[in-house]
């Protein structure tokens, strides 16, 4: 008779299978709004496993016929997870979401792909040649191919030679589009003290006028799809900036000839910076930001730990302008119960939300953006 188990004894335990990678993508869609940091690099150690999932999901909120802030909030993620896998296979996407001008993403996106390295190279170049891209998304997939570039003088010739026809087509539609329209009324413009207004307070008003006139054309879909729209003038400005970046000489007697026709916006650049720049050899190119996910990682936890003092702030405030209150209301009647703590209710603060510094930007704009990289 065989003696029965001890009943101390168990069963070895079984390693629990690791998630599948439609699974991981699956809690990403399911919070977009700063998800575990430990959520986004599973996705990444999966490697080119993921990609395949990521892309397809991605494609489904692309196909919807607007992006909402959470589908906005998941590209993100996923552009910044493809660009940390190096996933070639993802450039029809991100170039999709350039052409789709998502303003949130547009700089991003064109980054990632700019650090895919000089195998995004070509495919940059068909962009920019297939005649779709214009406007901002023209000037994006610019800003990818000269990352791509870097300091390489036969690459950055390349660019310029492929935008050259693109200039002088922009300066022949600025052109026209110039003459076309009805000469404007000279006036004298005088403030209340009978001397000449000033410039800036005429300009503000002109811009006050303009954007009255948005709002009040039942043709544009909303304020800001009007301001992103940039006219001949404006989209011939970017395209003049960014072949002075690349100092492409073949280029420069057209640009001379656009500032001699006054076809370019002097607000956004003027002849002497173009001049400089021609003269420096071009603007060097910043690499992107090496670790994504290390810099998520510390722009979330200065997040919440902002979050943690405003609410701490929050709570002081409101107790010292209780006390004074209770203090003359002791002497009428007894002092009621003592306040329950105060808890924020609201939704957090998300990446599409202003930022908390007070600029009036996104906070993924702002100190989630570029401009406060270190």
């Amino acid at each position: 008779m065989e003696p029965e188990p001890s009943p101390t004894a168990s069963e070895p335990e079984v390693p629990a299978a690791p998630p599948e990678p439609s699974e991981l993508v699956d809690r990403l869609v399911a919070n977009p709004n700063w998800p575990q940091p430990e959520v986004i690099e599973d996705i990444i150690a999966l490697g080119e496993r993921a990609v395949g999932p990521l892309l397809n999901r991605m494609r489904e909120v692309l196909d919807r016929s607007a992006l909402d802030d959470q589908s906005e909030d998941f590209l993100y993620y996923g552009i910044g997870i493809l660009g940390e896998l190096k996933a070639r296979e993802a450039l029809p996407i991100l170039f999709e979401i350039i052409r789709r001008d998502v303003q949130d993403l547009d700089e991003f996106v064109a980054e990632v792909i700019g650090g895919l390295g000089t195998v995004a190279f070509e495919p940059i170049m068909e962009q920019l040649q297939s005649g779709e891209l214009t406007g901002y998304p023209r000037h994006h997939a610019m800003h990818a191919a000269k990352i791509v570039a870097g300091e390489d003088p036969a690459l950055r010739a390349r660019i310029g030679d492929v935008l050259k026809p693109v200039l002088a087509q922009l300066i022949e539609k600025t052109r026209t589009e110039i003459a076309a329209r009805p000469p404007e009324e000279e006036t004298e413009e005088e403030d209340v003290e009978g001397g000449d207004r000033d410039q800036e307070e005429f300009l503000e008003e002109e811009i006050d006028e303009e954007l009255l006139q948005l709002e009040s054309d039942p043709s544009n879909d909303t304020d800001e799809e009007a301001l992103r729209k940039l006219d001949p003038l404006e989209e011939l400005t970017f395209l003049v900036s960014d072949l002075a970046d690349l100092a492409h000489a073949p280029s420069r007697e057209l640009i001379n000839q656009a500032f001699e026709e006054d076809l370019i916006d002097l607000f956004w650049v003027d002849k002497e910076s173009i001049d400089v720049s021609y003269e420096k050899g071009g603007e060097p190119m910043e690499p992107p930001v090496g670790d994504w996910v290390e810099e998520y990682r510390r722009h979330r936890r200065e997040y919440f730990e902002y979050e943690k003092k405003r609410k701490l702030s929050d709570k002081k405030t409101f107790q010292s302008t209780l006390g004074p209150r209770l203090g003359r209301l002791a002497k009428e009647e007894p002092p009621p119960p003592p306040p329950e703590t105060i808890r924020n209710v609201g939704p957090k603060l998300g990446r599409n939300d202003p930022c908390w510094c007070g600029s009036g930007k996104k906070y993924k704009k702002c100190h989630l953006g570029k401009n406060e990289r270190v």
